[in-house]
């Protein structure tokens, strides 16, 4: 079952990943599906590292917002993010929607261990990460 994320109960007003009150933020939007947080975003080319292909420092950021979303809707907290371990799979194509999938894979103390995937729309992954979440 998926259910959208409300986020006008959050002081996020100047975020750069999730405002919609940040004119030149990414206005990202989320999904809960299950024991998931998604959101699907379709990058300018004003997002380009290399010609033609999404930053690599802006998929980071994309997984940063993710883990938060996903620590917030699934955990239940709130904080901040303590390490950060991404491999990039692929090469990520501009002109095309991408997926952003967190998931809780644990919590240790008050470290959530967040898995975070970057994933074309035939589910193709592009970037993964492990996020430890410092609540």
């Amino acid at each position: 079952m998926e259910k959208y994320i409300d986020k006008k109960n959050h002081n996020h007003d100047g975020c750069f990943g999730c405002s919609e009150n940040n004119p030149k933020g990414l206005s990202l939007k989320f999904t809960q599906k299950g024991e998931f947080v998604e959101s699907r975003w379709n990058p300018d080319d004003c997002y380009q590292g290399m010609s033609g292909r999404l930053h690599g420092g802006i998929q980071a950021l994309l997984i940063d917002e993710v883990a938060w979303w996903t620590a917030k809707t699934i955990h239940g907290t709130s904080g901040v993010t303590a390490r950060m371990k991404i491999r990039y799979r692929k090469p990520a194509d501009l002109g095309q929607t991408f997926i952003i999938r967190g998931k809780l894979k644990e919590v240790i103390r008050n470290l959530a261990i967040i898995e975070v995937k970057i994933l074309t729309e035939q589910e193709m992954l592009i970037t993964e990460a492990q996020v430890e979440f410092f609540s």
